[in-house]
C-alpha cells in the first residue's frame, strides 16, 4: 500500500555550492520537482556564481555557509561543495536551530 500526504508543502531548500555539482547537477535534477522542493537560497564564494543563481531563482544568495544556515526560510541545505570542503562545514554552519 502506497502512503501519500495530500498537498504537502514543498521543502524550502538552500543550495551550498553553485558550481558544477550545485548549479550543473542538483539544480537541474530539481527541475520538475517543484511540488516537493522549492529552491529559496544559494551560497557560493564566487560572486559571478551567486549573481547567476539569484537571477535564475530570484532568491537570496550568500557568500558564507553560516549565513545560508541562518536564513530562517531555509529548511534544508543541499551540500554541493568539493568533497574535501564538506567535512569542515558542520563546524562552520550551525544548522541546529
Amino acid at each position: 500500500m502506497k502512503h501519500t500526504v495530500a498537498n504537502p508543502r514543498p521543502i524550502r531548500l538552500g543550495i551550498l555550492g553553485l558550481g558544477r555539482a550545485g548549479w550543473g547537477m542538483q539544480c537541474k535534477e530539481l527541475e520538475g520537482k517543484e511540488e516537493r522542493f522549492r529552491i529559496v537560497a544559494g551560497c557560493d564564494t564566487l560572486a559571478r556564481k551567486r549573481e547567476r543563481f539569484a537571477a535564475r531563482y530570484d532568491c537570496p544568495v550568500y557568500r558564507r555557509a553560516e549565513d545560508l544556515a541562518a536564513d530562517a526560510n531555509v529548511e534544508m541545505v543541499s551540500v554541493a561543495t568539493r568533497s574535501g570542503r564538506q567535512a569542515r562545514l558542520p563546524g562552520e554552519a550551525d544548522c541546529r536551530r
